[in-house]
C-alpha cells in the first residue's frame, strides 16, 4: 500500500486498478456461490443489493425452487405499481416494507 501511496506505480494506476476491481468481482462471485450453497428450499432470505430491479432490495421471501444456480422466491409481500407509489410518498401501510 506504501508503493501506491508515495507514487511508485502512478504509471501502473489503471491496470492495478482493473486488476482490484476484477479480484473483488472474483471474491464477491465466490462468497456468492457458497451461500448459495447453503441455501435450501424453504429458506427465508432477504434480497441485496445485486438483485434487479432496484426496488426489490431489502424484500424477503421464502426459496421455492431453483433455475439453475438461481433461487426462485416467493415474496412475502408483492411489489406493484400502487405499493411502489405508496412507498414513494411514506405510506406506513404500504405492503412493501420488509417484514422486520
Amino acid at each position: 500500500m506504501g508503493i501506491i501511496a508515495t507514487g511508485g506505480l502512478d504509471e501502473h494506476l489503471a491496470t492495478v486498478s482493473t486488476a482490484i476491481h476484477e479480484r473483488r468481482r472474483q471474491l464477491l462471485r465466490a462468497e456468492s456461490h457458497q451461500a448459495a450453497a447453503r441455501i435450501d428450499l424453504g429458506d427465508r432470505v432477504r434480497l441485496n443489493h445485486t438483485i434487479r430491479p432496484l426496488y426489490l432490495h431489502g424484500a424477503t421471501s421464502t426459496v421455492v425452487d431453483w433455475a439453475g444456480a438461481r433461487a426462485v422466491v416467493h415474496l412475502d409481500h408483492p411489489i406493484t405499481q400502487n405499493t411502489l407509489s405508496a412507498e414513494a410518498y411514506g405510506s406506513r401501510s404500504s405492503p412493501a416494507r420488509p417484514a422486520r
